[in-house]
């Protein structure tokens, strides 16, 4: 690719130093001249000349005879003639072409550059072009530019500045409500504005509304506010939109924007990420909880490392995989991909989190922003082995743990009542069976001496009292294995059962965990080897199957379970609510008089969660043994071999365990512990997309790796052009001036399976002492002012640097950062600092003497009306109909027909909602910091036209018709929901002659309900208003 070069058509350009500045080259004034020129290299210009000229003058050739790499080959020029003279830059070819007022423009082939920027290069020359060194080293390894330092002078931009605390006076406000009004009053002194008039409480009340909830208080609502005493009013408002559930849903679209939040993977084939959607409602928790914002960006980062445990933190991490990434990935595009994928993580890291453009320095340094592309590398590197994956999550811990104490009280009486008859007559009857049965006729099926079960999948699987064992609902995913350790001391073994018991708490009574009940037995693998030589495991062939039942007698029959096919397998289907069992024969017996080890795999890969609940493995000698007959392990069949004098306690104990599972009473009391067992409180598990290491990465067809484990400098960004590896690193203007980060690894604790990188940069990000801290907090509260007042106080939200636009009130932003940090990070209390504040609550009225000077309200002398974004003005409506779905969280959906608000659609890539498109979504492809607002036809047509709002506008029509309103009590209803005031006397009378003249017009056109229709249309007309649709 070809970059612009700033001189590029300069061809000869050559600088002019007067004649009197040579003479005088010894003066002290020049000597500070040249000293203030230098510093302005070293902070802005050699990153521009480097950026924008270098490659074509003087470093990889030299166009025009014009080399730029050093001062004196600069002063030189080249051979057009064209000059510059020092202290007369303004006046040049030079400033020509920089600000496009000639041919050719500079730079070429891409958009002017800054105006700071231009002024700052013409500053340079005017000051005499002092270089502190050339931009090009002769003698410069190949790989010195992966340790390239920046200039300490770069730290001096605004945004790299630790916080201020400006004293700011206090008696220019006439009514200052906060600190903020005084900082706005001193602006406005300097431009000689005046305030505009406190918007009256109606007004106010709506707006904040609208502002930080996205929909306009309910009738109910402002009932309760007006009731109020007037110094009262604005206060309540403010802690009824902070408190409420709402307050999240609204502003967790905002962050999702940043966060290019989408349920998609986005290319041509755009495959669904169904899991994805557990990130929105971390958002939206941890917005209405007021999560320190600190830990809500550390958990983004790393949560799964910082709070494993808890199940929001690691939905959390979903914003690291929300980005693009294709599914269809050829062996040449694996790893170019895989650096895309890493690329997009930390570009949108930078961008959400400190508003720094950091994927511009993916191939070269930073053309403007002193980001060197070995930062770009070492922060890059970060996320080397970090992937998508959709992992079992346990969402209601803290519920059900609450919840659990309660029922342990109410439960114990069974368990007491067991034990009771455990202690007494239970072991009497034993006493009495072992004594009078010396030969004892023991059961054929023998549970084996149990090491260890592993889940390839990580679902919870635990080992019961019977030697059953018992797979935990909340943790299984849609398929799993579960390989088993065992020993058997039986000299011949011929068959193994699998039996599958009914449980009352599943569903359908089990004994599978599906959502009928049913269980798909896919595959059951055996590796047996001797005890005497247990590690030559061989395979087992199996020669028969059978079972209790079979589904049907094709793919779902249980012979199934022994053939090749590994996606057919057993079910039971309709016989739910009972215990079921296979026994599989072997075709070669196993024999040795000391024994087998046997690893048994048991397969689940049918159809969702189509896995048994509980079930146990035993072997025995013979095959045609009965399927649902008792069991007994090889222990206590030893045990019971043994006089009873010879036995120990234990082993005693251990018989009457066995005993119990024969004797009827004891059945019926845990059947009704069993039953009372239905009303304990569940854990609900659920697939979570998060993003971690060491995870089972979600799979695309691709024809490589997911991964790589070591991370490389590239040169010009090519996978073909390796350096070396990188390390971790952040970036050097938002660090000490050492480069070590030792101050904020941790050592992973034992058994981690991440590599707590993500951890490292966490941390850095929130330090507010030696790393980002600081400038994460400006970012924030910039964000917060955007959207309450329409601009931020850095306009470029997305971008604080060079090429961005800088802040219109400095002090108030530090201010403003300061407050989030000495209030725990605390969004609502910046948010209430905001809303309380006399700037915010000025009216919108026009004024035109303030307006000729600012005509864009760049110093907040009222407040600007703004349209409502796209999902605020389709809630607003369900809201103003009364037909708004409040349930909160879980999978959204691409019906337009819904009614839950409008952060619950899906967010699928290709196919967004047009009814969102119309009103300026945008496409979630990167960070967007703020959105467009347009004002076209299709708008207002689709007000008037659209199926499910006219619904919407019916179901309300219809519901007042039944309250019996008369038109004026109607009339007001509809204003007060849609519009939150009263109408006007001259309204009141239009919407009247509105509605008859309406109603007899559908009449004559025989229409049967001709006044709903009427209503209806009366309804739509007011959400067509400027008034309905604007925050004023």
């Amino acid at each position: 690719m070809r970059i612009p070069c700033l001189f590029l058509s300069m061809l000869a350009l050559s600088v002019t130093i007067p004649l009197s500045a040579q003479q005088e080259n010894l003066a002290p004034e020049h000597a500070a001249r040249m000293a203030q020129s230098q510093k302005l290299f070293k902070s802005t210009v050699r990153h521009a000349l480097t950026a924008h000229c270098l490659k074509c003058h003087g470093g990889e050739k030299v166009e025009g005879e014009f080399n730029l790499t050093s001062r004196k080959s600069f002063l030189l020029g080249g051979a057009s003639g064209e000059s510059v003279e020092i202290g007369k830059a303004e006046d040049s070819y030079l400033a020509d072409m920089l600000y496009h007022r000639t041919e050719p423009a500079m730079p070429q082939n891409s958009g002017k550059l800054s105006d700071t920027l231009i002024v700052s290069i013409l500053e340079w020359v005017n000051l005499g072009a002092a270089y502190d060194r050339p931009l090009v080293d002769a003698d410069e390894p190949e790989d010195a530019w992966t340790r390239r330092r920046i200039d300490p002078a770069q730290k001096n931009y605004w945004a790299f500045q630790p916080l201020r605390m400006v004293k700011i006076r206090s008696d220019l406000h006439p009514a200052a409500n906060n600190p903020i009004d005084h900082y706005i009053a001193a602006s406005m002194n300097d431009q000689d504005l005046v305030f505009s008039p406190a918007a009256d409480a109606t007004t106010l009340i709506r707006r904040m509304y609208l502002d930080t909830i996205g929909m306009p208080p309910t009738q109910d609502e402002l009932e309760v506010l007006r009731a109020l005493p007037q110094d009262e009013v604005i206060p309540a408002t403010i802690r009824a939109v902070l408190e409420s559930p709402h307050y999240g849903e609204r502003w967790a679209r905002h962050w999702l924007d940043v966060a290019r939040f989408a349920e998609s993977h986005g290319f041509e084939h755009d495959y669904d990420r169904p899991f994805a959607f557990h990130y929105r409602d971390f958002v939206i928790k941890a917005l209405n909880a007021d999560l320190p914002y600190n830990e809500f960006t550390r958990w983004q980062l790393a949560g799964d490392e910082i709070a494993p445990d808890n199940p929001l933190a690691m939905m959390a991490t979903g914003f690291l995989g929300a980005g693009v990434f294709p599914t269809q990935i050829t062996a040449n595009e694996v790893e170019p991909s895989r650096y895309d994928a890493l690329d997009d993580m930390a570009a949108t890291t930078g961008t959400a989190m400190l508003a720094m453009t950091i994927g511009c320095a993916r191939c070269h340094d930073h053309k403007f922003d002193p980001i060197p592309t070995a930062d770009y590398h070492r922060f890059t590197s970060t996320f080397t082995t970090a992937v998508r994956s959709n992992q079992q999550l346990i969402l209601n811990q803290a519920e059900v743990d609450a919840l659990q104490v309660q029922f342990d009280k109410e439960h114990q009486p069974y368990l007491d009542a067991i034990k009771k008859y455990e202690e007494t007559t239970l072991r009497k009857a034993f006493e009495i069976w072992d004594t009078s049965n010396p030969e004892k006729d023991l059961p054929p099926w023998h549970t084996m001496k149990f090491f260890d079960v592993q889940s390839e999948k990580s679902s919870v699987i635990t080992r019961q009292a019977d030697d059953s064992f018992q797979v935990e609902p909340a943790t299984v995913p849609n398929q799993d294995s579960y390989t088993f350790e065992f020993h058997t001391h039986l000299p011949n073994v011929q068959a193994v059962r699998i039996e599958a018991f009914a449980d009352p708490t599943l569903k359908a009574g089990g004994p599978g965990l599906a959502s009928n009940g049913n269980f798909q037995l896919t595959d059951i693998h055996i590796g047996a080897a001797p005890l005497t030589d247990a590690n030559s495991l061989k395979d087992i062939v199996f020669s028969d199957a059978k079972a209790t039942f079979n589904q049907n007698d094709g793919a779902l029959h249980v012979r199934t379970v022994i053939d090749e096919d590994k996606g057919s397998g057993w079910a039971v289907d309709p016989q739910f609510g009972k215990d079921h069992a296979a026994i599989l024969t072997l075709k070669e017996p196993l024999e040795n008089s000391a024994g087998h080890r046997l690893r048994i795999t048991v397969a689940f890969n049918g159809n969702t969660k189509h896995i048994m609940g509980r079930f146990r493995l035993s072997v025995s000698t013979d095959p045609n043994a009965p399927l649902l007959s008792n069991t007994i392990s090889e222990e206590v069949a030893l045990v019971l071999a043994k006089p009873a004098g010879e036995r120990s306690a234990e082993e005693t104990q251990a018989a009457i365990d066995w005993y119990r599972t024969s004797d009827n009473k004891w059945k019926e009391l845990t059947a009704k512990a069993a039953e009372h067992m239905k009303e304990a409180p569940r854990l609900d598990g659920e697939s979570v997309m998060i993003v971690s290491e060491g995870v089972k990465p979600i799979r695309h067809h691709t024809q490589g790796k997911d991964f790589f484990d070591e991370f490389y400098f590239l040169k010009r960004g090519d996978v073909n052009q390796k350096v070396g590896p990188a390390s971790q690193g952040f970036l050097q203007v938002l660090m000490p001036e050492e480069d070590s980060i030792a101050r904020w690894q941790q050592e992973p604790p034992k058994g981690a399976t991440t590599s707590f990188r993500r951890t490292a940069m966490a941390n850095w990000m929130v330090d507010t002492q030696n790393g980002a801290g600081q400038l994460l907090a400006r970012v924030i509260v910039n964000r917060l002012w955007h959207h309450h007042f329409g601009r931020g106080i850095v306009s470029s939200t997305n971008d604080f640097g060079i090429q961005g636009q800088p802040p219109t009130h400095p002090a108030l932003l530090d201010w403003l950062a300061n407050q989030l940090i000495a209030n725990n990070w605390s969004l609502k209390h910046i948010h209430s600092l905001i809303l309380s504040s006399y700037t915010y609550q000025q009216t919108s009225e026009h004024h035109v003497q303030n307006a000729e000077k600012d005509p864009e309200n760049a110093f907040y002398w009222r407040f600007s009306p703004r349209r409502l974004e796209a999902e605020a003005i389709r809630d607003s409506i369900l809201q103003a109909t009364n037909q708004l779905d409040q349930t909160m969280f879980g999978k959204g959906t691409l019906d337009e027909s819904m009614r839950r608000r409008s952060i619950y659609f899906t967010v699928k890539r290709s196919k967004l909602v047009p009814m969102l498109q119309v009103f300026d979504v945008p496409e979630p492809l990167v960070s967007q910091g703020q959105r467009p607002t347009t004002t076209v036809a299709p708008q207002a047509l689709l007000l008037l036209n659209n199926p499910h709002l006219r619904k919407c506008c019916e179901d309300r029509a219809m519901e007042l018709l039944k309250l019996g309103l008369e038109n004026p009590q109607l009339v007001d209803t509809l204003y007060q929901s849609s519009l939150s005031r009263p109408p006007q006397k001259r309204e009141l009378v239009k919407a009247a002659d509105f509605l008859q003249s309406q109603t007899v017009s559908y009449q004559q056109s025989g229409v049967t309900d001709a006044q709903a229709q009427a209503t209806a249309d009366l309804i739509q007309l007011l959400f067509c208003l400027n008034e309905f649709c604007y925050v004023y």
